[in-house]
């Protein structure tokens, strides 16, 4: 069996005069059958949003894990309205699974 996994661990910290660092929020994984569905996943969500290459130093050098999506948010819930920039750490990983039956 094989599927493709998406790792999305989204950071914020709070809009205005603050010298807070981004701290984690939420951890989540989501899978799909093709590379392709896993990608219209990120279009649909991130859409036209900044977003940067994600890096890992390997023996052979620098290798691209993934993409750092930034953005502003805002949560609606709360009273008053909270604000705060976001960053989400998303890599997408082939899996190869072996079943035993």
């Amino acid at each position: 069996m094989e599927y493709y996994e998406l790792s999305i661990t989204q950071t914020g910290k709070p809009k205005g005069r603050t010298k807070e660092d981004y701290a984690t929020f939420n951890i989540e994984s989501k899978t799909f059958r093709t590379e392709e569905e896993a990608r219209q996943y990120l279009k649909d969500t991130y859409g036209d949003c900044k977003k940067q290459a994600m890096y890992q130093d390997t023996k052979e050098g620098a290798k691209q894990t993934g993409w750092v999506y930034h953005f502003n948010n805002e949560d609606i819930s709360h009273a008053p309205v909270e604000k705060w920039y976001q960053m989400d750490w998303v890599t997408l990983s082939h899996v190869l699974e072996n079943t035993v039956v």
